[in-house]
């Protein structure tokens, strides 16, 4: 009898969390437990929340001229134009005064807008539209 089972990937994980299998649902955490800063989706490592370092290093940021914050408004309205957070108020009036300088809040939201639009998700949708128009 040959049956084909799924390979199961051995992974090291330094903290007693559930660890998702690949090709089933992510197991959810517990309320008691707090969220790591990485979980396991399949194979894949997907990151939740900034490190410990990170945070430190966005507050020493946000502390000059508040730059750290600044920043990451033009990065948060391409995510918004691909349809994956909302800007709050405060957000999008800061990214019209961006705008206004000489358009610097759209020029520092291109980059990230062409590493979203590369993604396979979206790939895929662009590929679509182009043949309806076709």
């Amino acid at each position: 009898m040959s049956e084909e089972t799924e390979p199961t990937i051995a992974t090291s994980v330094p903290m007693a969390q559930p660890v998702a299998v690949p090709g089933s649902p992510p197991v959810p955490f517990p309320p008691s437990t707090p969220q790591p800063a990485l979980s396991l989706t399949g194979a894949l490592a997907r990151k939740v929340a900034l490190t410990a370092w990170e945070g430190i290093w966005y507050v020493i940021m946000c502390i000059w001229f508040g730059a750290g914050y600044f920043y990451k408004i033009p990065a948060k309205k391409a995510l918004q134009d691909f349809g994956l957070v909302e800007m709050t108020s405060a957000e999008h009036f800061w990214y019209v005064i961006m705008c206004i300088w000489f358009g610097a809040g759209y020029f520092w939201k291109i980059p990230t807008a062409k590493a979203l639009s590369e993604l396979p998700q979206f790939r895929a949708d662009r590929e679509a539209a182009l043949v309806e128009l076709s």
